[in-house]
């Protein structure tokens, strides 16, 4: 039977930490991996609301948000999806269901798109049903969001036919652009094609990104692509503009280039400036070699130089979204799937200027897929936090069963200042890391650093205070240090651990306590 060990931080100092593990919605189905949709608050009871698509019924399934929130969908409806995207079509500031779908699957039909309206109009039938334009396109693939590409204060609605044109020899993509205010023009207002003079092709929708990367209110894009026969990768950026000018304002090739430009994907502001930021592959020696990613701040033109490096443990970043702001703190954080060996593990940053490197919590790492879900669902409860979105699925063109859980948003955590300047509001400058894995089996690692000489001790506890072993009973000098703990050698169980280390110095004593869940 497996349990839950949950770790956490209790500091003599001013800063908190909370665990992001309080569970409200729990559901069992064959969820789809990009199948969980945030649709803002439909019923306009103060909680946000989420759709699910069901995979091995290919069955859509709506779920109002509330305190508790019921796990019985209000509505659900079948329908062969390609993609679904929430956005405001119809300017009565209600999320509408876009989805682009294939009646029959496997077919080689065009893809269609059905549009939903949202809020008092929400229903089961399609209010809007169009198709790629006549003569020029082959199918409606994948869609996506702009935020507000021209500056008239609504979102435009993106849709890729990575086929176009479907008639010629070579087929180099294209992205339709359709204004969505005051309804949906089912004309697109501009598209983004690829180059045939070049033989560069555009890849599909899950290599497109978007936001504001300068602040000027006007979201920003980029599009991965490479040439016809796969070669010369390459990463395009547009800028927002009120004329649509879809010409790339710079392009780069990975040839060209020490960094990988095609890892670059566009996030949400992360440090609070007001301007988004890219996420990207670490490349050179500015960090630790199993940083494997890091962040560019938002500017035009990009300075591609980073400015703050992620500890993903050697694991790399496979694909991200931005939660909102889980902790109350008002920066945005972020939430990603790693490599974490074999399978996949969700784990969770925190947002700040700057933020912190080091994750606030791990969700799976398991071969049946719990790691690879991860979604935006914004505030489901109505306590005014968002909340975190992780679940067990499986890649794109697999169904398996699996579920979708929702973590409450925690304010216990705040993160007012940097980590270094954390460090050092600590008293002497002690600090006991959170032990990686946690949840573990059979052993996790223990780390911590000190800027003085102390005498320290590490013990682990169980839940009634009895001490299982002391790892650590000695002097230390200056440092960092990392110990291992391995529950095989003691015999335990599955439960709930804890390790409390203290560290003793001249002038002052620091106690940490952090929870362990020991899963077997």
């Amino acid at each position: 039977m497996n349990k839950l060990i949950i770790l956490v931080l209790t500091i003599v100092a001013t800063v908190t930490y909370g665990q992001f593990d309080s569970l409200i919605f729990q559901k069992n189905l064959y969820p789809y991996k990009y199948g969980v949709v945030a649709l803002g608050d439909q019923n306009s009871d103060g909680c946000d609301d989420i759709l699910i698509y069901d995979c091995s019924e290919n069955k859509v399934s709506i779920f109002f948000g509330g305190s508790p929130m019921d796990t019985i969908p209000e509505f659900e409806f079948h329908i062969i999806q390609r993609s679904i995207v929430a956005v405001d079509v119809n300017g009565d500031t209600k999320k509408d269901i876009v989805i682009t779908y294939q009646d029959v699957a496997g077919s080689n039909q065009k893809g269609k798109v059905n549009v939903y309206y949202g809020g008092s109009l929400l229903d089961t039938i399609p209010d809007i049903q169009f198709g790629p334009p006549e003569g020029k396109g082959y199918r409606f693939s994948l869609a996506n969001v702009l935020k507000d590409f021209n500056g008239d204060g609504f979102e435009e609605l993106v849709i890729n036919d990575p086929d176009y044109p479907f008639y010629g020899f070579t087929q180099y993509g294209i992205f339709y652009i359709f204004n969505t205010y005051p309804e949906l023009d089912t004309i697109p207002v501009a598209t983004i094609k690829g180059d045939t003079l070049s033989n560069e092709f555009l890849q599909n929708s899950f290599t497109f990104s978007s936001g504001d990367l300068d602040g000027d209110g006007l979201t920003d894009l980029a599009i991965r692509g490479s040439k016809t026969d796969f070669s010369d990768p390459f990463i395009k950026f547009y800028k927002g503009n009120r004329g649509w000018n879809t010409e790339p304002f710079i392009t780069y090739y990975k040839n060209e280039h020490s960094f990988d430009p095609t890892r670059f994907r566009i996030i949400e502001d992360i440090n609070g400036d007001n301007k988004d930021d890219v996420l990207i592959s670490s490349y050179g020696n500015f960090y630790p070699y199993y940083y494997l990613n890091s962040i560019l701040y938002g500017s035009i033109p990009l300075d591609t130089i980073p400015d703050i490096g992620l500890n993903t443990q050697n694991n790399a970043i496979l694909s991200q979204i931005s939660p909102g702001d889980l902790n109350g703190d008002t920066y945005n954080d972020l939430l990603a799937n790693v490599l974490y060996g074999g399978p996949e593990q969700a784990r969770q940053w925190v947002g700040g200027n700057p933020m912190p490197e080091v994750p606030k919590q791990y969700y799976g790492g398991t071969f049946e897929g719990f790691g690879r879900l991860i979604a935006r669902v914004g505030d489901v409860n109505g306590d005014g936090l968002d909340d975190i979105c992780v679940g067990q699925s499986i890649n794109p063109g697999a169904c398996i069963s699996g579920f979708v859980l929702i973590f409450a948003g925690d304010t216990l955590f705040q993160q007012p200042v940097g980590v270094e300047d954390e460090f050092n509001l600590l008293p002497m400058g002690f600090y006991l890391y959170d032990p990686y894995p946690n949840p573990f089996n059979p052993s996790t690692t223990i780390s911590w650093q000190s800027s003085v000489f102390s005498h320290t001790t590490i013990t682990v506890i169980d839940v009634l205070g009895n001490e299982i072993v002391t790892l650590i009973n000695e002097d230390k000098p200056i440092g960092k240090y990392k110990i291992e703990f391995d529950a095989n050698k003691y015999s335990l169980s599955s439960g709930i651990y804890f390790i409390k280390m203290t560290a003793s110095s001249i002038e002052n004593t620091y106690e940490a306590t952090k929870k362990l869940l020991l899963i077997k």
